[in-house]
């Protein structure tokens, strides 16, 4: 076994110093190196003009103003606020609580901002800031003009929200988590109940504040078992067997 490895390690050898063993076993000449050429420079690149590439669109230097008028303001939403925002982009969020609004005679209530925003403006009224783009309680968009830096736009926001309670049928055990969407926007969430789903137990019903609007409870796993309810209604939702029905032993 020794004498095998040594062998191998011989011939290795031979092979990396390239000396081919002649027939007596003797070694040859070792075979000579090539050398690289040397380095050579590059030629150089040709200058290009560093010139800024024209913007797609300039941002508007002037502020328009934004009158955003309330009808009545149900007694629920007491610390919400109105946000405006570009609805294309996102950006020139804007927050307008509703205590900072003025009051009108006949119950409406007004609220006033200014915006750089060219286009659709988007206008969604929420509980917090966090919630205004994907928990909306009522929304509406308006068209900012080029020329309305002159007068203010005014935008009319109906608002009109229920406390929506959400029960089990009398023959029912539980159901849920259910997901809880908007049938007209399906970036919608829920407020409080976005991550874990909704979960129904006996005796204690599910209560949720919901703007007027067409809903849907989903199974998350079977989206074919699913139930559609309009707000505001006059009742509390209650579950159909397809949502409490039992399956593989658990509801």
């Amino acid at each position: 076994m020794l004498a095998a490895c040594v062998g191998v390690a011989g011939w290795a050898g031979l092979l990396a110093l390239r000396r081919d063993a002649g027939p007596d076993g003797s070694l040859g000449p070792i075979a000579p190196i090539v050398q690289p050429p040397p380095p050579q420079r590059l030629p150089a690149a040709p200058e290009f003009a560093r010139n800024a590439l024209p913007a797609a669109g300039s941002r508007a230097t002037s502020v328009a103003t934004v009158a955003i008028r309330i009808p009545a303001v149900p007694a629920a939403l007491r610390g919400a606020g109105v946000a405006i925002y570009d609805a294309r982009t996102g950006a020139e969020f804007t927050w307008l609580p509703l205590d900072g609004g003025e009051p009108g005679a006949d119950g409406s209530l007004t609220l006033q901002s200014t915006t750089r925003v060219r286009g659709d403006l988007q206008v969604a009224l929420a509980a917090a800031p966090e919630w205004a783009r994907h928990s909306y309680l009522a929304r509406t968009s308006v068209e900012i003009g080029p020329a309305a830096a002159g007068t203010p736009t005014l935008v009319d926001l109906p608002v009109v929200v229920d406390s929506v309670q959400i029960v089990l049928p009398d023959a029912a055990g539980r159901a849920g988590p259910l997901r809880l969407s908007r049938c007209d926007d399906a970036q919608w969430l829920p407020m409080f109940h976005a991550a874990t789903g909704i979960e129904i137990l006996p005796g204690a019903p599910t209560t949720v504040l919901l703007g007027a609007g067409a809903y849907e409870l989903v199974d998350p796993i079977d989206a074919t078992r699913r139930q559609r309810f309009e707000v505001p209604r006059a009742g509390a939702v209650v579950l159909t067997p397809t949502l409490t029905a039992v399956r593989a032993d658990r509801p």
